[in-house]
């Protein structure tokens, strides 16, 4: 992947990946806008003609799954949503972010 990154970064004239990531401390992971710029490098892969299709499937995989949840709530009201209002609550932490 990063020699995919490397060659899209190359082709609009930005530095190589491999600097870029060794500038930037923060893990892909810990990133809340980890979907948008996933979608971002696809889009930008895409338009310079160098697809990075790695990228490609682990956003397809996150997507399915999104979709594989909503069924699995709909089961539990008799297999739709409609007229119904779900609420999904979730908590998330991050140490030593102040």
């Amino acid at each position: 992947m990063v020699r995919r990154r490397s060659r899209l970064l190359d082709a609009r004239g930005l530095r190589p990946a491999r600097q870029s990531a060794k500038s930037d401390n923060r893990h892909f992971r810990d990133c809340p806008c980890f979907p948008k710029d996933t979608r971002a490098l696809i889009k930008t892969a895409q338009d310079h003609d160098s697809p990075i299709r790695i990228v490609e499937v682990v956003v397809a995989v996150n997507e399915n799954r999104k979709w594989a949840m909503a069924h699995k709530v709909a089961s539990v009201f008799g297999g739709t949503l409609r007229d119904k209002t779900v609420c999904v609550l979730g908590l998330t932490f991050k140490p030593n972010t102040g």
